[in-house]
């Protein structure tokens, strides 16, 4: 189980450091919906769309 969330950690830092995030189509962050939907887990109601832009050469 520790070895699973390690590398899942891992895996999210490496996404987070590697790529600039953009919102699509000049959203801003304010207009983001933040509500849940309740169910066996919790999750957004609506998908966060984000492009990516690899930032590494």
């Amino acid at each position: 189980m520790q070895l699973g969330l390690t590398i899942v950690r891992l895996v999210l830092a490496q996404l987070v450091h590697c790529f600039y995030w953009e919102l699509p189509n000049g959203l801003l962050p304010q207009d983001l919906d933040m509500s849940k939907d309740f169910g066996l887990s919790l999750s957004k109601a609506k998908h966060l769309l984000a492009k990516p832009t690899y930032r590494l050469m």
